[in-house]
């Protein structure tokens, strides 16, 4: 992980490596005015063909030392082919 440059280089290097060999991974990445990364989406093959069988959606916020509390935060939220 060193050696890539730390941790966002160190996946966005295995990323880039899994859509070499599989052009079906897919990811986006979200980079601020001074190019650092806010933000980053990823799909796997796999996550991919389930996300077209499967017409379901989740909604997750995340966040980490935000609140009065510093505690982490993840909420999701699933919603199912039948809207519920």
């Amino acid at each position: 992980m060193n050696a890539l440059g730390g941790d966002m280089p160190s996946v966005i290097a295995n990323l880039q490596q899994k859509q070499a060999v599989d052009p079906r991974w897919q990811f986006q990445l979200c980079l601020n005015e001074l190019l650092v990364v806010t933000g980053l989406w990823w799909q796997s093959p796999t996550q991919a063909e389930l996300t077209r069988c499967f017409h379901n959606i989740v909604i997750n916020y995340g966040t980490y030392n935000q609140n009065q509390y510093g505690y982490p935060l993840n909420l999701e939220i699933g919603i199912n082919n039948f809207g519920k």
